[in-house]
This record gives C-alpha cells, structure tokens and sequence, in this order.
C-alpha cells in the first residue's frame, strides 16, 4: 500500500514537471494552432446560424477590407481635389475635419473606416435582425465606396 502511495506521489510530482518543458515550445504550439485552423467555422452542424466568433478567415475578407481602405484614401484624395475645383464636402464631420487640418481628416477617416472593417469582420457570423451579419457589412461598404469613388469620378471629369 506504501509503494502504491509513493508511486502516485511520483506520478503527481512528473506531471507538475511537464508544463514548465510545454512551455518552451511555444513557438511551436502558436504555430500549430496558426496551420491547424480549428475555428475557422462553426464547429457544430446542428446550429450553423450561432452567433461565434472565428479565429481565422478566408483570404478573401483579407482581400475585401485592404481594396475597401484603398479606395477610402482614394475617396479622400478625390475630394481633396473636388474641393480644389469648387466642390463642398458634403459631410458636416469631415467639413470640420477638413477645416482644421487635412491630416487630421485622413487620420479620422482612415482610422473609422479600418476599425469599423475589423469589427464588423470580428462578428461576420453575427445576425442581426434575422438577415444581416458582418459580411453583410463589408461587401456593403465595399460596394458603397465603389459607387462613389465612380461619382468622384464622374465629378472630375
């Protein structure tokens, strides 16, 4: 019975060991769990419309909020130059923005539009009112900054 308790204790003592030696490879557990892609998509068949949230999403996401922040500094160079030409900005906060330095109107700008990206990324699989959810949101402010960089362009020509 004494051996059987000192070999537990052995066994006890070998496991409060281990985690210490874990811990040196983390480098590659975060690698592992980079490449593993475990919560990529919902998990559970049973309930696909859950609200979750993802670690890792589809190059595509990646593709759509870069060319949507690309064409938010093109929609804020272009109304640089339509105020060159005579043009009002149209929008009370950056006419504000725009009257107290320009800089600031590009740091506001940029700054709202890439965290609003990221956070409506961060809840793509989030409905709202039964229909809508993050993705929603990024395709339609992907599909808005196109139709007015189109009618920036139609002003500057």
């Amino acid at each position: 019975m004494h051996t059987r308790i000192s070999a537990t204790r052995h066994r006890a003592q070998e496991r409060r060991a281990a985690p210490a030696e874990r811990r040196r490879k983390y480098a590659r557990t975060l690698w592992a769990a980079v490449l593993s892609r475990r919560r990529a998509k919902v998990r559970r068949d049973a309930d696909p419309r859950h609200n979750i949230l993802v670690d890792h999403h589809e190059p595509l996401f990646f593709a759509l909020i870069v060319t949507t922040i690309l064409l938010c500094v093109a929609d804020a160079f272009m109304t640089l130059i339509i105020l060159g030409r005579g043009g009002a900005e149209l929008n009370p906060v950056m006419r504000v923005l725009l009257e107290t330095d320009v800089r600031v109107f590009f740091a506001v700008k940029y700054v709202l539009t890439a965290v609003c990206l990221v956070v409506a990324l961060l809840h793509k699989r989030f409905l709202v009112f039964r229909y809508f959810n993050g993705a929603h949101v990024l395709w339609g402010t992907f599909a808005f900054y196109l139709l007015l960089i189109n009618y920036e362009i139609m002003l500057l020509i």
